[in-house]
């Protein structure tokens, strides 16, 4: 209890302390005919290391803020590429068979392995067989 009563009291104190050297300030300015403009500027030059290092620090959390969203522009990037990667890396594998498929269901007559009791079983596995290697190719160079 007391801690919040000391902290009010604190806060209190500051406040008229303020008040106070405003009220200073506005009898300087305005006290005896005394030139305003020369004491603004005075007042200015006493204020600008404030102000350039409030500047320098909002322009520090800028610079922060930017890097860190390049940073996280940069990440996410990888990340859509990497996934890109894989999804042509899987269409490519799908490619082979459907070629392979396409070419059989055209439904020649003059295609010799129709009528050869092992030309069904032969192109299912030319299809797995090309699929297979194309991914063994893919996951030796770490793409899937």
């Amino acid at each position: 209890m007391t801690d919040l009563m000391t902290k009010a009291t604190t806060t209190e104190t500051r406040h008229q302390e303020r008040t106070a050297r405003a009220s200073d300030l506005d009898a300087q300015l305005f006290d005896g005919g005394e030139d305003v403009l020369a004491r603004l500027y005075a007042l200015r030059g006493e204020l600008t290391p404030s102000e350039k290092s409030l500047r320098a620090a909002v322009d520090r959390a800028i610079v922060a803020r930017q890097a860190y969203e390049g940073h996280e522009f940069a990440r996410r990037s990888a990340e859509q590429g990497d996934v890109m990667r894989k999804v042509t890396c899987w269409a490519a594998v799908l490619l082979a068979p459907t070629a392979v498929g396409t070419v059989y269901g055209m439904n020649f007559e003059h295609m010799p392995e129709l009528h050869w009791q092992f030309g069904y079983p032969i192109a299912v596995a030319a299809m797995l067989a090309s699929a297979v290697v194309i991914m063994v190719i893919f996951r030796t160079k770490k793409w899937l």
